[in-house]
């Protein structure tokens, strides 16, 4: 049964990230290219449960105001601000 739970967990973050690459890249045109799947680690990361069901259930159903605006505010979460400088960092430098 553990192993059934974690499986769907694994999917709905996959799903999520799914979401958030393709908010990324349609209304976020200044994240560059290679910074997409860093970008995309580091709100995953930063979300609740709650807000990557929402995200992943979103991947299904299609991406909608209230989807950037979530992920909007997890973007401007201290940790997340955080991951995403680094990454961004990374990116650029290669």
């Amino acid at each position: 049964r553990a192993g059934a739970a974690g499986a769907r967990r694994g999917g709905a973050r996959d799903a999520a990230k799914s979401t958030v690459s393709k908010i990324l890249t349609t209304r976020f045109p200044a994240v560059p290219a290679a910074a997409v799947t860093p970008f995309t680690d580091c709100v995953i990361d930063n979300a609740s449960g709650r807000e990557i069901a929402e995200l992943a259930r979103d991947a299904v159903i299609g991406v909608s105001d209230t989807t950037v605006a979530l992920v909007t505010d997890v973007i401007g979460r201290s940790e997340t601000t955080k991951c995403i400088a680094k990454a961004g960092l990374a990116a650029l430098t290669g």
